[in-house]
């Protein structure tokens, strides 16, 4: 069945995020992690070189979603949705923005309490299951953390560097290919999903990831002070409880947090970068790597005696998890394509990528979202159009939407029966086509045209509000150093969970805005192209 998402059936997991993380058999220290993350020369981590210096971006870059919850006090000012606060919330923030060029300020705002929806199997005596935690703040500072989250991810996801994770759109062909080359290096491969995940990071994991994350920024009193607003505000939460009570809470990374997705990566690739110097040493970096994605892993191990002590590592660091051990498989064994280890519901091979089919079906059976027939029908064409060489899925897309024309087509729109008719003609052979390109479509060794236009669809939006320079200058991100992150510790730490104070209320007049907006979309683009041609010597 499935659970509505609220404070009642999210309880169980408020229990684990309330917990203490003083706990001496698992609590590292700061200064104890960065050690260990040096031994590799922080070689899977990277920090994106960009500033903040103008507040324009706030108006014309930040990217919301206008349907989701304001806050706790917002939506009672404004309205539930961000579609009616979210002009307001953007002068607010540009007005905090303004005051942290003059002193330090502090997330103080409150965290409200949402929920997921979750499918669960029951057999009846079961009264212990609980569904995620969702938390949101209040739209103003959300706004602006979403500003430099946005920014940030943008220049981590097209950057040039050997990425252990990839928050760029969806993951596609390119994506899996490039990780199964891994395995040409590697003796075993191993999938993992932490259990309570973003319930269980203690204050010091959260603590070394935002150091690192914000890194790469300035080293002026505006950049120091947005350093200390990113870190304070993913580690202390103010959150609203039932009966009406607000609890701090100064651990766990629950969903909702704009720099969430940024946070629980780097998270986990710490945790892995623990376990792999229990494993191998302060060489660990050289014998395995890891691909991730949220809690979320795929890891690759060269082979040793103490991977079989691999689940004691793994309490070790507090995190809770199915045995591991067992769950190894040989890079130097043929398994049959529906045994492979999946990596984010999907398994690949030389063959392509196909969907986890049970997980799949799981997805699709018990759905948390009321849909008319119209979105039922984009629901289950959106499986193959994300992985479209599981030709299973493809034959469950076709199978249905034929049923569904011959059914119902008197109750679809105009375009969901067009896109069936699309798709029960032409879809095997685009899919033959799809398939034929599996490894060749991404070979970037030669920059054809194609390869130019995929970059020129990357960077366009983004060129037509910088200047090009600009743009390049900050498609960089930074190989890390102990000296650079401890420097970031040592401003932060002392008192990461300082005061704040109130904004004056003092926002950037709509002509500014106006006049920016149009200046900067006036034929921006061509010049753009022509730059970033000559900088990837394209032709």
């Amino acid at each position: 069945m499935v659970y509505s998402a609220g404070y009642d059936t999210c309880h169980g997991h408020l229990k684990e995020y309330f917990k203490d993380d003083d706990i001496e058999s698992l609590y590292f220290d700061p200064i104890e992690i960065i050690k260990i993350l040096e031994f590799s020369d922080f070689r899977w981590f990277r920090a994106p070189v960009c500033n903040f210096n103008d507040v324009r971006e706030l108006f014309t870059m930040v990217r919301t979603n206008l349907k989701a919850f304001s806050g706790h006090y917002t939506s009672q000012l404004f309205g539930k949705e961000k579609l009616h606060s979210d002009f307001a919330s953007r002068k607010i923030a540009s007005s905090i923005y303004e005051n942290m060029k003059k002193f330090p300020v502090k997330n103080f705002y409150l965290w409200s309490i949402l929920g997921r929806e979750k499918d669960i199997k029951t057999h009846g005596d079961e009264s212990d299951v609980s569904t995620r935690v969702v938390m949101t703040c209040e739209n103003p500072i959300v706004t602006l953390l979403m500003w430099f989250n946005q920014k940030m991810s943008y220049i981590l996801s097209y950057g040039d560097w050997n990425r252990t994770y990839n928050i760029a759109g969806e993951f596609n062909n390119e994506k899996f290919s490039k990780l199964l080359k891994h395995e040409n290096y590697y003796d075993f491969i191993l999938e993992a999903d932490w259990s309570f995940y973003d319930s269980n990071i203690d204050s010091s994991f959260l603590l070394v990831a935002g150091l690192i994350i914000c890194s790469g920024l300035p080293d002026d009193r505006l950049h120091r002070n947005i350093r200390y607003l990113i870190i304070s505000s993913i580690i202390t939460k103010y959150v609203v409880m039932p009966p009406g009570v607000v609890v701090e809470l100064n651990r766990a990374q629950p969903s909702g947090h704009p720099f969430g997705t940024l946070i629980n990566c780097n998270v986990n690739l710490i945790y892995w970068s623990i376990i792999g110097y229990k494993i191998y040493g302060k060489d660990y970096a050289k014998y395995m790597r890891v691909e991730v994605y949220g809690d979320d892993t795929r890891a690759y191990f060269k082979n040793h005696k103490n991977l079989n002590n691999l689940d004691q590592y793994v309490k070790e660091c507090g995190l809770k998890s199915e045995i591991l051990k067992d769950n190894f498989r040989s890079t130097h064994e043929f398994s049959e394509k529906n045994e492979n280890i999946d990596f984010l519901k999907r398994r690949f091979d030389i063959e392509g990528v196909r969907w986890n089919h049970k997980k799949m079906f799981d997805r699709w059976l018990y759905q948390s979202k009321n849909r008319n027939i119209d979105d039922q029908i984009l629901l289950v064409s959106s499986y193959y159009e994300s992985v479209p060489s599981d030709n299973d899925v493809l034959t469950l897309v076709k199978l249905f939407t034929k049923f569904m024309l011959d059914e119902y087509s008197d109750k679809l729109s105009y375009d969901s029966i067009k896109f069936c008719e699309s798709y029960s003609e032409h879809n095997l052979k685009i899919n033959n086509v799809r398939n034929e390109k599996f490894f060749s479509y991404y070979n970037r060794t030669n920059h054809s045209m194609e390869s130019f236009n995929k970059i020129n669809d990357t960077f366009s939006y983004s060129c037509m509000i910088y200047k090009p320079e600009e743009v390049i200058d900050q498609i960089i991100v930074r190989n890390l150093n102990l000296e650079k992150v401890l420097h970031s510790l040592f401003f932060c730490a002392e008192d990461v969970l300082g005061t704040g104070r109130s904004p004056p209320y003092d926002p950037i007049s709509d002509f500014e805005i106006k006049e920016f907006t149009k200046s900067y979309w006036n034929d921006k683009g061509i010049d753009s192209i022509n730059f970033l041609k000559r900088k990837f010597n394209l032709k």
